[in-house]
């Protein structure tokens, strides 16, 4: 298929798409933003659509995708940004010291064990807390899959090892 058929079979879907996108999102500015995500990555990955398949099946299933790492992205940060003993201490009634002694020794703990990993193993796994897939890593530092998979396994495996004295739920 053409650039310009491939770009015109798209734009068709365009008002078939929005629908599915509100579903999603429960807000049209939100599903309208959804929406062009969805026209972008079609038009970035083109050449990944086999010809003579569904291409609104293919589109609706990118955007569900897009929903859902986007969802798992905002889900991460929320997490990483409250700090639930700041949080928990606030409403408390009750006057009471927190040691935060205990506390920072777990996180130098951790920040030197992260910091004996190798500069590109760093980025790996700082990118697969944030939440992104295995296939965007592999395609952000342009190695195989496979090496993704396997240098985030022995990733945490040696932070296991490093930090085994702590018991984390």
């Amino acid at each position: 298929m053409s650039v310009a058929g491939f770009n015109k079979a798209i734009t068709h879907h365009y008002h078939s798409l929005k629908p599915f996108a509100i579903s999603l999102t429960q807000n049209n500015v939100d599903a309208e933003d959804l929406v062009q995500d969805t026209m972008f990555r079609a038009l970035k990955y083109q050449e990944k659509f086999t010809h003579n398949t569904n291409l609104k099946a293919w589109l609706l299933i990118m955007m569900r995708n897009i929903f859902i790492n986007n969802h798992r992205k905002k889900n991460v940060r929320k997490t990483q940004a409250v700090d639930t003993n700041e949080s928990m201490y606030l409403f408390d009634n009750q006057t009471s010291v927190r040691n935060l002694a205990l506390s920072q020794l777990v996180v130098d703990d951790i920040n030197r064990a992260l910091q004996k990993l190798p500069k590109e193993y760093k980025k790996i796994f700082i990118m697969y807390c944030e939440g992104y897939k295995y296939q965007e890593i592999a395609d952000y530092m342009t190695v195989p899959l496979g090496t993704i998979k396997s240098r985030i396994h022995w990733i945490r495996k040696n932070l296991q090892e490093a930090l085994a004295n702590y018991k984390f739920k």
